[in-house]
C-alpha cells in the first residue's frame, strides 16, 4: 500500500520521531472516539482514503492499539467499532474495497458508484457473537481468529449464512472454498444456488454448469434455480456425457421454462424420436408450429416423423413447407427425395 498507491501517505506506521508519536497518539484516540471526533481529524490532515486493517480492532497482543492506546475494550459507540463491525452505520467514511484484512474507506462523499464489495467473515460480528452491538470478547476473538483458516469452519458459516437468506455473501464463501477445492462439485453447486438467489444469475449459470460437468449423477432437484438457460445448457452436457435419459428431462424443464425457445423445443422433440415416444415428439413439434408457424426445423422434424409412421400426405405437405421456408437448406436434396417417397407411398397405396 505504501510503496504502490502514489498517494501521500498521511499516518507513519513506525514511533521513529517525537512528531509520529504525537500523531499516532492524537490518531488512536480518534480511533476509541465517535466517528465524528475521527473524521475532524482526517479533515485536518487532508485525508481523502483510510485504509482499514483487522487487527485494529481484533488484536489482543502488546503490540495492538488497544494496548498502545491503554484501551481493554473497543467502545461499540467508537470510530473504530464502526470501521470493523458496522460500517453501514458511517456517515463521512463509505467502504470501498475489502479484503480478508483490510478495509478501504473513502472519506467524505460517497463513491459515485457503489462498489460490489465481497464478503469476508472476519468483519461479521456474528461470527464472533449472537449479541448486537457489542465488543466479543477477548477470548472469543481469539478463538474464531484461529478457526477462520479451516475449511470445515467455513463451509458452516457458509451453510450458515445461506440458511440466514444472506445470499451474496454465502456465494462469496461458496466460492472460495470451491477454488481451493476444484474438483469437488457439491461447492460448486451450493455456490451456484446461491448466486442465483442473490441475483447474480450470470455467475451462476456457470458454476452450475462446472458442478454438473464435474458430476454429470447430480439430481436436477438440488439445482434451486428457475434460469431456464442453466437446464438447456445442462440437458447438452448430460447428452454430451451420454446420459439421453437424464439429457431429455433436462431439455424438457428448460423448454417449460423458456417457451419462445424453440430451438430447444425441437431438440427436445428429436430426443422424444430418438427414445420412441412419438406421442410426446409430435406434441412438442405441433407446439412449436402454433407458435412460430416460419420456424422451418419444425415442419422437417414433423415431416419426419409423419414419414416413419405412413402419414405420407402430412409428411409431402410438412416437408414441401419446410423447403419453402428454408430452400437453400444443406438438406434440401434429401427432403425433396423424401418427398418424392412420400408420394410414390400414396399412389402404391
Amino acid at each position: 500500500i505504501l510503496a504502490y498507491t502514489n498517494r501521500s501517505i498521511v499516518k507513519h506506521p513506525k514511533f521513529e520521531s517525537q512528531v509520529i508519536r504525537e500523531k499516532t497518539e492524537q490518531f488512536l484516540g480518534g480511533l476509541f472516539s465517535s466517528e465524528e471526533e475521527f473524521y475532524q481529524l482526517a479533515h485536518r490532515w487532508e485525508a481523502d482514503w483510510y485504509i482499514y486493517q483487522a487487527s485494529m480492532a481484533l488484536d489482543t497482543s502488546q503490540e495492538s492499539p488497544r494496548y498502545v492506546a491503554g484501551r481493554k475494550v473497543v467502545p461499540p459507540e467508537s470510530a473504530l467499532y464502526g470501521f470493523h463491525f458496522a460500517p453501514e452505520t458511517l456517515k463521512h467514511f463509505h467502504l470501498a474495497h475489502q479484503n480478508s484484512y483490510y478495509r478501504m474507506f473513502k472519506v467524505g462523499d460517497p463513491p459515485e458508484s457503489r462498489p460490489q464489495i465481497q464478503y469476508q467473515p472476519v468483519f461479521d460480528l456474528s461470527v464472533f457473537t449472537n449479541a448486537k452491538d457489542v465488543m466479543p470478547g477477548d477470548a472469543q476473538v481469539e478463538k474464531v481468529r484461529s478457526e477462520l483458516g479451516n475449511s470445515a469452519m467455513r463451509l458452516q458459516l457458509a451453510d450458515a449464512l445461506y440458511l440466514s437468506s444472506r445470499y451474496s455473501e454465502a456465494a462469496d464463501e461458496y466460492e472460495r472454498l470451491s477454488q481451493k477445492q476444484p474438483a469437488d462439485a457439491i461447492l460448486r453447486l451450493k455456490a451456484a444456488n446461491a448466486m442465483d438467489k442473490a441475483g447474480r444469475s450470470r455467475e451462476a449459470a456457470r458454476h452450475y454448469l462446472m458442478a454438473l460437468r464435474a458430476k454429470p449423477d447430480l439430481r436436477r432437484y438440488r439445482f434451486e434455480t428457475e434460469n431456464g438457460r442453466v437446464f438447456r445448457d445442462g440437458a447438452r452436457v448430460l447428452l454430451e456425457a451420454g446420459k439421453m435419459d437424464a439429457g431429455t428431462r433436462w431439455l424438457e424443464k428448460a423448454v417449460s421454462l423458456l417457451p419462445d425457445d424453440v430451438e430447444a423445443a425441437t431438440n427436445l422433440g428429436i430426443l422424444f424420436v430418438k427414445g420412441k415416444k412419438a406421442v410426446k415428439a409430435r406434441k412438442t413439434f405441433e407446439q412449436v408450429i402454433s407458435t412460430t408457424p416460419d420456424y422451418p426445423l419444425a415442419y422437417l422434424q414433423i415431416g419426419l416423423l409423419d414419414q416413419v409412421e405412413g402419414r405420407h400426405q402430412h409428411a409431402i405437405d410438412n416437408l414441401t413447407r419446410y423447403l419453402e421456408l428454408d430452400p437453400a437448406s444443406p438438406n434440401r436434396t434429401a427432403v425433396r427425395k423424401a418427398i418424392q417417397e412420400n408420394r410414390t407411398q400414396l399412389q402404391d397405396n
